[in-house]
């Protein structure tokens, strides 16, 4: 069975937007948490579940250019968002 490990993360915070694009040193906060995931030996596959809206095209594409699946979706349903993720890993 593969094992996938879906990541929920968006820009569009209220009390602190872009949180997961904010650097810690040198890297974000989110690429920290994917670095560390990664070496979960249990996981077969990361994808990260955000949002079709604009506010989060900076997200994806920095995930993209990182190598790092992602999936979007609508904005204010998250359940939907972690579907879609599913079925897009395979």
């Amino acid at each position: 069975m593969k094992v996938v490990a879906i990541v929920q993360a968006r820009t569009s915070s209220t009390r602190f937007p872009g949180k997961v694009l904010a650097p810690i040193g040198n890297v974000t906060m989110l690429d920290r948490m994917l670095s560390q995931l990664s070496g979960a030996t249990m996981v077969d596959e990361i994808v990260v579940a955000t949002s079709d809206d604009e506010t989060d095209d900076e997200l994806a594409a920095h995930l993209t250019r990182a190598g790092v699946a992602v999936f979007r979706g609508d904005h204010a349903d998250v359940l939907k968002r972690f579907e879609g993720a599913t079925e897009s890993s395979g």
